[in-house]
């Protein structure tokens, strides 16, 4: 019953800490204040070069987890496969969602669109 409880937890808190994504909140909220439009870009591109990884690592710790306790608890199999199941659906989110690249802007197109707010001719 324990062991069920710490594989139960390390999923769901591994996940729900992956699907927050505290840093790049942190970012997302700094970047309207940004001087320039290329900091405030910097800050809403929430890229991590390190993200797969994390996540490799993460997927990897279920199963090894798995491995290691299902002498004690079979049904760890089966905690193990949701916990792999919901990381590639985080992963999904994140991926398709978070970490898509934004759009580029250039100074010229800024400068534009105000010009033609403020000079309709």
């Amino acid at each position: 019953e324990m062991v069920s409880a710490i594989v139960v937890f390390t999923i769901l808190i591994s996940d729900l800490l992956g699907l927050l994504r505290l840093g790049a909140l942190v970012r997302r909220l700094r970047a309207p204040f940004a001087k320039t439009q290329a900091d405030a870009d910097a800050a809403l591109q929430s890229a991590d070069p390190a993200y797969l990884s994390k996540r490799l690592s993460l997927a990897l710790k279920y199963v090894v987890l798995a491995l290691l306790t299902a002498d004690l608890f079979p049904a760890t199999y089966l905690l193990a496969a949701l916990g792999c199941g919901l990381d590639f659906w985080v992963n999904k989110w994140n991926m398709l969602r978070k970490l898509a690249p934004l759009p580029q802007t250039s100074g010229e197109l800024v400068t534009g669109t105000i010009l033609s707010e403020l000079l309709p001719f």
